[in-house]
Protein backbone atom coordinates (compact mmCIF):
# COMPACT_ATOMS: atom_id res chain seq x y z
CA UNK A 1 0.00 0.00 0.00
CA UNK A 2 1.77 3.35 -0.75
CA UNK A 3 0.37 6.41 0.51
CA UNK A 4 0.99 9.79 -1.52
CA UNK A 5 2.83 12.84 0.36
CA UNK A 6 1.38 16.17 1.42
CA UNK A 7 2.30 19.16 -0.95
CA UNK A 8 4.17 22.32 0.80
CA UNK A 9 1.19 24.42 0.73
CA UNK A 10 -1.34 21.83 2.39
CA UNK A 11 1.81 21.56 5.45
CA UNK A 12 1.81 25.57 5.27
CA UNK A 13 -2.34 25.75 5.78
CA UNK A 14 -1.91 22.86 8.70
CA UNK A 15 0.63 24.26 10.59
CA UNK A 16 -0.96 28.11 10.55
CA UNK A 17 -4.14 26.12 11.92
CA UNK A 18 -2.33 24.26 14.70
CA UNK A 19 -0.80 27.56 16.03
CA UNK A 20 -4.60 28.99 16.05
CA UNK A 21 -5.86 25.99 17.87
CA UNK A 22 -2.83 26.13 20.52
CA UNK A 23 -5.28 28.82 22.18
CA UNK A 24 -7.87 26.44 22.42
CA UNK A 25 -9.16 24.76 26.34
CA UNK A 26 -8.02 21.63 26.53
CA UNK A 27 -10.43 20.82 29.07
CA UNK A 28 -14.23 21.87 28.79
CA UNK A 29 -17.56 21.95 30.12
CA UNK A 30 -21.21 21.82 28.58
CA UNK A 31 -23.72 24.34 28.98
CA UNK A 32 -26.23 22.70 31.64
CA UNK A 33 -24.50 19.78 31.50
CA UNK A 34 -22.29 18.12 34.20
CA UNK A 35 -20.11 16.79 31.07
CA UNK A 36 -16.49 17.34 30.53
CA UNK A 37 -14.72 17.51 27.19
CA UNK A 38 -10.65 16.74 26.84
CA UNK A 39 -9.29 18.54 23.44
CA UNK A 40 -5.97 16.14 22.21
CA UNK A 41 -4.45 15.73 19.27
CA UNK A 42 -4.36 12.59 17.35
CA UNK A 43 -1.13 11.22 16.47
CA UNK A 44 0.07 9.10 13.35
CA UNK A 45 -1.30 5.94 12.43
CA UNK A 46 0.65 3.55 11.23
CA UNK A 47 -0.02 -0.10 9.52
CA UNK A 48 3.28 -2.22 9.07
CA UNK A 49 2.75 -3.93 5.62
CA UNK A 50 4.95 -6.08 3.16
CA UNK A 51 5.71 -5.00 0.13
CA UNK A 52 8.07 -6.03 -2.48
CA UNK A 53 11.23 -3.86 -3.61
CA UNK A 54 12.40 -4.70 -7.30
CA UNK A 55 16.41 -5.46 -6.50
CA UNK A 56 16.87 -6.63 -10.43
CA UNK A 57 15.97 -5.09 -13.43
CA UNK A 58 14.37 -6.91 -15.99
CA UNK A 59 15.70 -8.04 -18.94
CA UNK A 60 16.59 -10.05 -21.86
CA UNK A 61 18.56 -12.75 -23.04
CA UNK A 62 19.23 -14.44 -26.25
CA UNK A 63 19.09 -18.23 -26.83
CA UNK A 64 21.40 -19.16 -29.35
CA UNK A 65 19.66 -21.96 -31.84
CA UNK A 66 23.19 -23.08 -33.54
CA UNK A 67 23.56 -23.72 -36.89
CA UNK A 68 22.14 -27.24 -37.48
CA UNK A 69 24.38 -29.38 -39.94
CA UNK A 70 22.99 -32.28 -42.18
CA UNK A 71 25.12 -34.88 -43.37
CA UNK A 72 26.10 -35.10 -46.93
CA UNK A 73 28.44 -36.68 -49.33
CA UNK A 74 30.31 -35.77 -52.37
CA UNK A 75 31.93 -38.13 -55.35
CA UNK A 76 35.57 -37.37 -55.36
CA UNK A 77 37.39 -38.50 -58.69
CA UNK A 78 40.86 -40.42 -56.61
CA UNK A 79 42.25 -42.32 -59.99
CA UNK A 80 41.65 -40.79 -62.96
CA UNK A 81 39.93 -43.05 -66.20
CA UNK A 82 42.79 -45.06 -68.18
CA UNK A 83 42.54 -47.14 -71.62
CA UNK A 84 42.99 -51.51 -70.34
CA UNK A 85 44.30 -53.59 -72.72
CA UNK A 86 43.20 -57.29 -73.09
CA UNK A 87 45.83 -59.19 -74.96
CA UNK A 88 45.06 -62.56 -76.66
CA UNK A 89 48.70 -64.10 -77.22
CA UNK A 90 49.06 -66.33 -80.19
CA UNK A 91 47.20 -69.42 -80.70
CA UNK A 92 49.22 -72.44 -82.02
CA UNK A 93 47.92 -76.10 -83.27
CA UNK A 94 50.39 -78.64 -82.73
CA UNK A 95 50.99 -80.71 -86.63
CA UNK A 96 52.46 -83.92 -86.25
CA UNK A 97 54.99 -84.20 -89.04
CA UNK A 98 57.41 -87.56 -89.28
CA UNK A 99 60.84 -86.62 -90.75
CA UNK A 100 62.83 -89.57 -92.06
CA UNK A 101 65.94 -90.64 -89.96
CA UNK A 102 66.72 -93.28 -92.46
CA UNK A 103 65.62 -94.33 -95.77
CA UNK A 104 64.17 -97.17 -96.62
CA UNK A 105 66.32 -100.29 -97.70
CA UNK A 106 66.47 -103.51 -98.28
CA UNK A 107 68.17 -106.28 -95.26
CA UNK A 108 69.53 -109.15 -96.64
CA UNK A 109 69.79 -112.43 -94.33
CA UNK A 110 71.70 -115.27 -95.25
CA UNK A 111 70.98 -118.39 -94.14
CA UNK A 112 74.49 -120.33 -94.27
CA UNK A 113 74.92 -123.61 -96.21
CA UNK A 114 74.01 -127.07 -94.19
CA UNK A 115 76.39 -129.71 -94.57
CA UNK A 116 75.33 -133.34 -93.91
CA UNK A 117 78.05 -136.05 -93.25
CA UNK A 118 77.60 -139.15 -94.75
CA UNK A 119 79.34 -142.59 -93.26
CA UNK A 120 81.29 -143.68 -96.54
CA UNK A 121 83.30 -146.90 -96.95
CA UNK A 122 86.54 -146.58 -99.41
CA UNK A 123 88.02 -149.74 -100.72
CA UNK A 124 91.56 -149.46 -99.86
CA UNK A 125 92.75 -152.91 -101.24
CA UNK A 126 90.81 -154.36 -103.88
CA UNK A 127 89.54 -157.99 -103.49
CA UNK A 128 92.37 -160.84 -104.92
CA UNK A 129 93.53 -164.53 -105.28
CA UNK A 130 96.84 -165.25 -103.61
CA UNK A 131 98.73 -168.04 -105.36
CA UNK A 132 100.76 -169.79 -103.02
CA UNK A 133 103.62 -170.03 -104.87
CA UNK A 134 103.69 -166.34 -106.38
CA UNK A 135 102.14 -164.13 -103.96
CA UNK A 136 100.37 -161.44 -105.75
CA UNK A 137 102.82 -157.83 -105.24
CA UNK A 138 101.44 -154.66 -104.36
CA UNK A 139 101.69 -151.24 -105.15
CA UNK A 140 100.59 -147.76 -103.60
CA UNK A 141 98.82 -145.60 -105.54
CA UNK A 142 97.84 -142.00 -104.46
CA UNK A 143 93.82 -141.24 -104.84
CA UNK A 144 91.40 -137.98 -104.75
CA UNK A 145 88.99 -138.89 -102.40
CA UNK A 146 85.88 -135.76 -101.85
CA UNK A 147 86.03 -134.58 -98.33
CA UNK A 148 83.77 -131.79 -98.56
CA UNK A 149 81.46 -130.62 -102.17
CA UNK A 150 81.58 -127.39 -103.20
CA UNK A 151 79.19 -124.86 -101.78
CA UNK A 152 78.84 -121.26 -102.80
CA UNK A 153 79.52 -118.53 -100.03
CA UNK A 154 77.11 -115.95 -99.28
CA UNK A 155 78.85 -111.86 -98.24
CA UNK A 156 76.77 -109.19 -97.28
CA UNK A 157 78.28 -105.53 -97.85
CA UNK A 158 75.46 -103.35 -95.56
CA UNK A 159 74.97 -99.91 -97.21
CA UNK A 160 76.75 -97.09 -96.13
CA UNK A 161 75.22 -94.41 -94.82
CA UNK A 162 76.07 -90.35 -94.02
CA UNK A 163 74.79 -88.58 -91.51
CA UNK A 164 73.31 -85.45 -92.30
CA UNK A 165 72.08 -82.75 -90.02
CA UNK A 166 68.39 -81.03 -91.12
CA UNK A 167 66.97 -77.93 -89.41
CA UNK A 168 63.45 -78.82 -88.97
CA UNK A 169 60.79 -76.59 -87.88
CA UNK A 170 59.05 -77.03 -85.02
CA UNK A 171 57.27 -74.14 -84.26
CA UNK A 172 56.58 -71.01 -86.11
CA UNK A 173 57.27 -67.46 -86.44
CA UNK A 174 54.74 -65.61 -84.47
CA UNK A 175 54.32 -61.76 -82.45
CA UNK A 176 53.22 -61.38 -78.75
CA UNK A 177 52.16 -58.71 -76.99
CA UNK A 178 53.38 -57.10 -73.83
CA UNK A 179 50.72 -54.10 -72.18
CA UNK A 180 52.82 -51.24 -70.05
CA UNK A 181 50.87 -50.42 -67.41
CA UNK A 182 49.05 -46.70 -67.00
CA UNK A 183 51.64 -44.94 -64.36
CA UNK A 184 49.81 -42.68 -62.47
CA UNK A 185 51.25 -39.85 -60.18
CA UNK A 186 49.74 -39.48 -57.08
CA UNK A 187 48.48 -35.99 -55.70
CA UNK A 188 46.33 -34.51 -53.13
CA UNK A 189 42.43 -33.36 -54.01
CA UNK A 190 41.18 -30.40 -51.69
CA UNK A 191 37.86 -31.69 -51.33
CA UNK A 192 35.22 -29.11 -48.70
CA UNK A 193 33.47 -30.55 -46.38
CA UNK A 194 32.08 -28.25 -44.40
CA UNK A 195 30.96 -24.47 -45.75
CA UNK A 196 31.51 -21.34 -44.08
CA UNK A 197 28.97 -20.76 -41.71
CA UNK A 198 28.61 -18.01 -39.03
CA UNK A 199 27.52 -18.97 -35.56
CA UNK A 200 25.93 -16.90 -32.49
CA UNK A 201 27.36 -15.77 -29.29
CA UNK A 202 25.15 -14.99 -26.53
CA UNK A 203 26.24 -12.27 -24.56
CA UNK A 204 24.04 -11.95 -21.16
CA UNK A 205 23.06 -8.36 -19.63
CA UNK A 206 25.39 -6.92 -17.34
CA UNK A 207 24.53 -6.24 -14.59
CA UNK A 208 25.81 -3.14 -12.05
CA UNK A 209 24.99 -2.81 -8.26
CA UNK A 210 24.01 0.79 -6.70
CA UNK A 211 22.44 1.76 -3.90
CA UNK A 212 18.59 3.21 -4.17
CA UNK A 213 16.41 4.38 -0.95
CA UNK A 214 13.68 2.63 -0.35
CA UNK A 215 10.93 4.07 1.47
CA UNK A 216 10.26 2.04 4.73
CA UNK A 217 7.90 4.44 6.60
CA UNK A 218 6.01 7.22 5.44
CA UNK A 219 6.26 10.89 6.49
CA UNK A 220 3.94 12.05 8.98
CA UNK A 221 3.24 15.07 11.54
CA UNK A 222 2.69 16.22 15.27
CA UNK A 223 2.22 18.48 18.03
CA UNK A 224 5.00 19.42 19.30
CA UNK A 225 4.70 22.23 22.42
CA UNK A 226 8.12 24.55 23.27
CA UNK A 227 8.45 27.33 25.47
CA UNK A 228 8.69 30.67 23.93
CA UNK A 229 12.30 32.27 25.42
CA UNK A 230 12.24 36.09 26.43
CA UNK A 231 8.09 35.64 26.89
CA UNK A 232 7.39 38.61 29.16
CA UNK A 233 4.12 36.91 30.53
CA UNK A 234 4.26 35.63 34.06
CA UNK A 235 1.78 32.72 33.34
CA UNK A 236 4.02 30.36 32.08
CA UNK A 237 0.68 28.63 29.73
CA UNK A 238 0.93 31.72 27.85
CA UNK A 239 4.79 30.85 27.18
CA UNK A 240 4.20 27.81 25.55
CA UNK A 241 3.25 27.52 22.02
CA UNK A 242 2.29 24.22 19.96
CA UNK A 243 3.91 23.84 16.75
CA UNK A 244 2.77 20.96 13.87
CA UNK A 245 5.69 19.59 13.14
CA UNK A 246 5.97 17.01 10.11
CA UNK A 247 7.81 13.56 10.71
CA UNK A 248 10.11 13.25 7.00
CA UNK A 249 9.51 9.25 5.69
CA UNK A 250 12.04 6.66 6.70
CA UNK A 251 14.28 5.60 3.90
CA UNK A 252 16.49 2.34 4.04
CA UNK A 253 19.85 2.13 1.33
CA UNK A 254 19.09 -1.24 -0.44
CA UNK A 255 21.18 -2.70 -3.03
CA UNK A 256 19.80 -2.98 -6.38
CA UNK A 257 21.17 -4.38 -9.54
CA UNK A 258 20.41 -2.73 -12.67
CA UNK A 259 21.44 -3.20 -16.51
CA UNK A 260 24.92 -1.97 -17.57
CA UNK A 261 24.65 -3.27 -20.99
CA UNK A 262 21.97 -5.20 -22.19
CA UNK A 263 21.99 -8.60 -23.48
CA UNK A 264 22.97 -9.14 -27.25
CA UNK A 265 24.58 -11.36 -30.10
CA UNK A 266 27.87 -11.50 -31.78
CA UNK A 267 28.62 -13.42 -34.63
CA UNK A 268 31.85 -15.26 -34.55
CA UNK A 269 32.72 -16.24 -38.18
CA UNK A 270 34.02 -19.97 -39.21
CA UNK A 271 35.65 -20.77 -42.13
CA UNK A 272 34.82 -23.71 -43.87
CA UNK A 273 36.41 -27.51 -43.48
CA UNK A 274 38.69 -28.91 -46.17
CA UNK A 275 40.22 -32.30 -46.39
CA UNK A 276 43.09 -33.62 -48.60
CA UNK A 277 42.38 -36.98 -50.09
CA UNK A 278 44.90 -38.97 -51.63
CA UNK A 279 43.86 -39.12 -55.32
CA UNK A 280 46.03 -40.71 -58.28
CA UNK A 281 46.37 -38.38 -61.85
CA UNK A 282 47.48 -40.53 -65.04
CA UNK A 283 50.02 -39.61 -66.17
CA UNK A 284 50.88 -42.29 -69.00
CA UNK A 285 48.62 -44.10 -69.99
CA UNK A 286 48.08 -47.83 -70.89
CA UNK A 287 50.08 -48.88 -74.06
CA UNK A 288 51.21 -52.20 -76.07
CA UNK A 289 54.54 -52.94 -77.15
CA UNK A 290 54.62 -55.95 -79.98
CA UNK A 291 57.38 -58.80 -79.83
CA UNK A 292 58.24 -60.87 -82.57
CA UNK A 293 58.76 -64.60 -81.60
CA UNK A 294 61.51 -66.39 -83.69
CA UNK A 295 60.49 -69.06 -84.95
CA UNK A 296 62.08 -72.76 -83.56
CA UNK A 297 64.21 -75.41 -85.03
CA UNK A 298 65.48 -78.61 -84.31
CA UNK A 299 68.59 -79.83 -85.59
CA UNK A 300 67.95 -83.84 -86.49
CA UNK A 301 70.86 -86.36 -87.22
CA UNK A 302 69.25 -87.85 -90.57
CA UNK A 303 71.69 -90.85 -92.45
CA UNK A 304 71.44 -90.53 -95.91
CA UNK A 305 72.29 -93.62 -97.96
CA UNK A 306 75.37 -93.79 -99.81
CA UNK A 307 75.24 -96.90 -101.13
CA UNK A 308 73.06 -99.51 -101.14
CA UNK A 309 73.62 -102.92 -99.62
CA UNK A 310 74.39 -105.32 -101.88
CA UNK A 311 75.36 -109.82 -102.09
CA UNK A 312 78.63 -111.30 -103.10
CA UNK A 313 78.91 -114.57 -104.03
CA UNK A 314 82.13 -116.44 -103.21
CA UNK A 315 82.34 -119.82 -104.67
CA UNK A 316 83.93 -122.41 -102.26
CA UNK A 317 85.23 -125.04 -104.07
CA UNK A 318 84.92 -129.03 -103.11
CA UNK A 319 87.77 -130.31 -100.53
CA UNK A 320 89.41 -133.26 -101.41
CA UNK A 321 91.79 -135.49 -99.87
CA UNK A 322 94.12 -137.52 -101.13
CA UNK A 323 95.13 -141.18 -99.35
CA UNK A 324 97.71 -143.41 -100.37
CA UNK A 325 95.88 -146.95 -101.49
CA UNK A 326 97.40 -150.31 -102.16
CA UNK A 327 96.98 -151.60 -105.51
CA UNK A 328 97.80 -154.93 -107.34
CA UNK A 329 100.90 -154.49 -108.99
CA UNK A 330 101.29 -158.35 -109.96
CA UNK A 331 98.22 -160.78 -109.76
CA UNK A 332 100.12 -164.14 -107.75
CA UNK A 333 100.97 -166.88 -110.82
CA UNK A 334 100.24 -169.71 -109.36
CA UNK A 335 97.30 -170.46 -106.94
CA UNK A 336 94.81 -168.48 -106.82
CA UNK A 337 93.97 -167.32 -103.16
CA UNK A 338 90.85 -164.78 -103.12
CA UNK A 339 91.84 -162.69 -100.84
CA UNK A 340 88.65 -160.09 -99.75
CA UNK A 341 88.82 -156.32 -100.31
CA UNK A 342 89.75 -153.74 -97.71
CA UNK A 343 87.17 -151.01 -96.82
CA UNK A 344 88.06 -147.85 -95.11
CA UNK A 345 85.22 -146.06 -93.30
CA UNK A 346 85.38 -142.34 -93.69
CA UNK A 347 83.26 -139.56 -93.18
CA UNK A 348 81.99 -137.65 -96.48
CA UNK A 349 80.67 -133.87 -95.59
CA UNK A 350 77.98 -133.14 -98.34
CA UNK A 351 76.17 -129.88 -98.94
CA UNK A 352 72.70 -130.69 -97.71
CA UNK A 353 71.09 -126.88 -98.38
CA UNK A 354 73.03 -124.87 -100.71
CA UNK A 355 73.82 -121.12 -98.81
CA UNK A 356 71.22 -118.63 -99.90
CA UNK A 357 70.57 -115.17 -98.93
CA UNK A 358 66.81 -113.79 -98.21
CA UNK A 359 65.97 -110.39 -98.98
CA UNK A 360 63.80 -107.91 -96.42
CA UNK A 361 62.59 -104.78 -97.32
CA UNK A 362 63.24 -102.72 -94.35
CA UNK A 363 60.75 -99.29 -94.55
CA UNK A 364 62.25 -96.03 -93.54
CA UNK A 365 63.25 -95.02 -90.01
CA UNK A 366 61.21 -91.85 -88.83
CA UNK A 367 61.05 -89.78 -86.12
CA UNK A 368 57.29 -88.04 -85.16
CA UNK A 369 58.10 -84.39 -84.66
CA UNK A 370 55.51 -82.40 -83.08
CA UNK A 371 55.31 -78.87 -84.86
CA UNK A 372 53.51 -75.92 -83.70
CA UNK A 373 52.11 -73.95 -85.86
CA UNK A 374 50.05 -70.52 -85.50
CA UNK A 375 46.51 -71.21 -85.30
CA UNK A 376 45.46 -67.57 -84.55
CA UNK A 377 47.55 -64.63 -84.28
CA UNK A 378 48.02 -62.58 -81.33
CA UNK A 379 45.67 -59.70 -81.12
CA UNK A 380 44.55 -56.99 -78.62
CA UNK A 381 41.47 -55.61 -77.64
CA UNK A 382 41.42 -51.98 -76.15
CA UNK A 383 38.75 -51.20 -73.42
CA UNK A 384 38.39 -48.22 -71.14
CA UNK A 385 39.00 -48.60 -67.53
CA UNK A 386 36.64 -46.17 -65.63
CA UNK A 387 37.33 -44.01 -62.95
CA UNK A 388 37.36 -44.33 -59.49
CA UNK A 389 35.00 -42.08 -57.24
CA UNK A 390 35.21 -41.86 -53.42
CA UNK A 391 32.14 -40.61 -51.76
CA UNK A 392 33.62 -37.98 -48.94
CA UNK A 393 31.28 -37.27 -46.31
CA UNK A 394 30.36 -33.48 -46.18
CA UNK A 395 28.55 -30.91 -43.86
CA UNK A 396 25.64 -29.03 -45.25
CA UNK A 397 24.03 -26.40 -43.44
CA UNK A 398 20.28 -27.16 -42.97
CA UNK A 399 19.44 -24.31 -40.76
CA UNK A 400 21.89 -21.12 -40.29
CA UNK A 401 22.14 -20.31 -36.56
CA UNK A 402 19.38 -17.89 -35.08
CA UNK A 403 18.71 -16.48 -31.81
CA UNK A 404 15.22 -16.84 -29.41
CA UNK A 405 14.61 -13.95 -27.25
CA UNK A 406 13.88 -15.27 -23.77
CA UNK A 407 12.97 -12.46 -21.24
CA UNK A 408 13.95 -11.99 -17.18
CA UNK A 409 11.80 -11.49 -14.98
CA UNK A 410 12.49 -9.01 -12.32
CA UNK A 411 13.59 -10.12 -8.95
CA UNK A 412 11.86 -8.34 -6.00
CA UNK A 413 12.89 -8.64 -2.34
CA UNK A 414 10.26 -8.79 0.42
CA UNK A 415 10.35 -5.60 2.94
CA UNK A 416 8.39 -4.58 6.09
CA UNK A 417 7.07 -1.07 5.05
CA UNK A 418 5.05 1.32 7.91
CA UNK A 419 2.12 2.63 5.84
CA UNK A 420 0.62 5.80 6.87
CA UNK A 421 -2.90 5.10 7.44
CA UNK A 422 -4.11 8.24 9.14
CA UNK A 423 -2.24 11.05 9.78
CA UNK A 424 -1.81 12.86 13.46
CA UNK A 425 -1.87 16.15 14.49
CA UNK A 426 -5.73 16.80 14.12
CA UNK A 427 -7.85 18.07 17.45
CA UNK A 428 -10.42 16.06 18.28
CA UNK A 429 -12.91 16.05 21.52
CA UNK A 430 -13.18 13.83 23.98
CA UNK A 431 -15.89 13.38 26.39
CA UNK A 432 -14.36 12.82 30.07
CA UNK A 433 -15.50 12.36 33.53
CA UNK A 434 -15.51 15.42 35.47
CA UNK A 435 -14.10 15.68 38.59
CA UNK A 436 -15.46 18.36 41.45
CA UNK A 437 -12.30 20.52 41.42
CA UNK A 438 -12.64 20.53 37.36
CA UNK A 439 -16.27 21.67 37.27
CA UNK A 440 -15.48 24.23 40.12
CA UNK A 441 -13.14 25.74 37.85
CA UNK A 442 -15.33 25.95 34.74
CA UNK A 443 -18.50 27.52 36.97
Amino acid sequence: MRIKSKSPSQIHSLVSFAMVLSLAPTIGMAEGKNTCYKYSYTTDKYEDVSDEVMVKEPSIRYQVIPTNFSKGSKKIKVKDAARGIKITPTQYKTVVRDVVIKGSYTEYKVIPVDFKTTKKTLLIQEESTRLEVIPTTYKMVEKKILKKEGYTDIQIIPAEYKTVQEKILIKEEGKAFTTVEAKYKPDVERVFTKPTSTELVAHPAEYESVKVPVKVKEGGRKWVKSVISQCRSVVPSDCEVTCLVLTPPRYKMMKKQVVKSPAHVSKVPYAALASKVPVERLSVDTNVVETKILAVHKIVDTQVLVRPAAIKKIIKPPVYEYIMVKVIDTPAHTRKIVIPAIYETYYLTQVNTAEEATEKFVPASKLTIKKSVVYKAAEFEKYEIPAIYKDIVTKVIEQSAYTKTVDTPPEFQKIQRSVLLSMGGVLKKKEVHCDEKQSGEQG
